[in-house]
């Protein structure tokens, strides 16, 4: 482990990398020098053909409060996460994936929150092509929807569940770090969906949260980025990490329905070897098959009411009168 000075700090920046070098450099240069702040980068195995490890980025930038931790594991982005918050000396935890950065309004929020008492913070993004820096839609029905329902009247109460129960990411979180170990919470260390757990429970502990709409991270879009590996190896996986959540919503009485799992499985449907595997998962977390069976007719209906939508709203179009 490379580190700078060991001292307390207000805030730690953790970073997994893993073969990404050049963005990399743009995430870190995208944080503010600050004597409060740390970085912490957890290099996750990486390939010495696509990363030099004697001119490993900012490896000698004197001007930061870096700490670079190789991690020959081989244990995937949530070892690494874990890694990094051992190794953290700040009051608050802030994560970033290497291949994002931040924004400019990001030096105004670390200095509005830096002596503040809340647990989390939760933040705003953008997100960006990463190679064309044009606008994508990634965050649409995702973050941008949970910030609308906490700023909305009608859906305070159910944002605020949704933020702390269903925005999975690591990110756009300013965590106090002393709730993750006073509660031995822990990334998950699959190949898939680490954050998933750790974002729920952080978020479940945590008793006193504040929302600040401000964007102040980018999140981008990479064509082959670990987020687009849709197997039904990788997804069966997704299911146990999702189930394990609806598990833990219906045994703290918290009113969110939860779903992914049954529409995996039921994504499976047409391969035997993979669906009876989804069953064999759910089955050993304690759903019955009567239980599993009706999660997927649920899936199965509101496809089915979607796709009803969809019909009509076509023919409503080709029928317009004028359109005759």
């Amino acid at each position: 482990m490379e580190s700078g000075e060991n001292k307390n700090f207000m805030f730690s920046i953790i970073i997994p990398h893993k073969n990404t070098p050049d963005l990399l450099e743009r995430c870190v240069n995208s944080i503010p020098k600050r004597d409060d702040l740390e970085i912490i980068i957890i290099d996750d195995n990486s390939s010495p053909e696509i990363v030099n490890f004697e001119n490993f980025p900012l490896k000698n930038d004197d001007s930061r409060n870096l700490k670079i931790i190789f991690d020959k594991s081989n244990k995937g982005a949530g070892h690494a996460r874990n890694l990094g918050v051992e190794n953290a000396g700040g009051k608050f935890l802030i994560f970033a994936d290497s291949d994002d950065f931040f924004i400019l309004t990001f030096n105004n929020i670390l200095d509005k929150y830096k002596n503040s008492n809340y647990d989390i913070i939760y933040l705003n993004a953008c997100s960006l092509d990463s190679e064309y820096y044009t606008n994508t839609d990634r965050l649409k029905n995702y973050l941008y929807k949970l910030m609308g329902d906490y700023m909305s009247k009608e859906h305070h109460e159910l944002g605020e569940l949704e933020l702390k129960y269903l925005f999975a990411s690591p990110w756009c979180k300013i965590v106090r770090k002393s709730i993750i170990e006073n509660n031995n919470i822990k990334f998950d260390e699959t190949p898939v969906s680490n954050d998933l757990t750790f974002s729920y429970l952080i978020g479940h502990y945590a008793k006193n949260i504040f929302v600040d709409p401000t964007a102040v991270y980018c999140v981008t879009v990479r064509n082959n980025s670990l987020s687009k590996n849709k197997t039904d190896e990788m997804n069966l996986i997704r299911i146990g990490i999702y189930a394990r959540r609806d598990k833990f919503l219906k045994s703290h009485n918290i009113p969110l329905p939860e779903m992914m799992h049954f529409t995996l499985l039921y994504g499976m449907r047409n391969n035997k070897n993979s669906f009876d595997k989804g069953c064999k998962i759910l089955i050993e977390l304690g759903y019955t098959q009567k239980e599993i069976k009706s999660g997927l007719k649920k899936i199965f209906y509101g496809k089915l009411r979607m796709y009803a939508h969809n019909v009509k709203a076509f023919l409503k179009l080709v029928l317009h009168p004028n359109l005759k």
